[in-house]
């Protein structure tokens, strides 16, 4: 699997959105009436991950906070999975540096090849 800047707490994704008053429309779009956002929340799910994951993060990502992979990466460590994990000093959500794109493909490359 290969994660780019990914929502991996969905509840501290909803606080962080609430903070600007969007929570009701991400509410409706990730709720469910078979699980709550906490079960849903891949970070909260490691050990039902069997398979490699790389993940890519920017640290000026206003979009998804980085924290949201800083935390799964941990998750995924503390339980000994298969992870990657590049983190971005001036990268954003869109990949807007030319330098970022490129590490990002190369990466991926690598990985894909690796894992396939």
């Amino acid at each position: 699997s290969v994660a780019i800047a990914p929502v991996a707490n969905l509840v501290s994704f909803v606080n962080y959105y609430d903070e600007f008053g969007n929570t009701n429309s991400y509410l409706d779009y990730i709720k469910s009436d078979e699980y709550s956002i906490e079960e849903g929340s891949p970070a909260h799910n490691v050990d039902k991950i069997n398979i490699p994951v790389m993940l890519f993060h920017g640290k000026l990502d206003r979009s998804v906070r980085v924290g949201q992979s800083q935390y799964f990466y941990e998750a995924m460590k503390e339980k000994n999975k298969d992870i990657k994990y590049i983190e971005w000093e001036e990268g954003d959500h869109y990949f807007s540096r030319e330098k970022d794109r490129i590490q990002f493909l190369e990466e991926m490359g690598r990985f894909l090849k690796k894992h396939l």
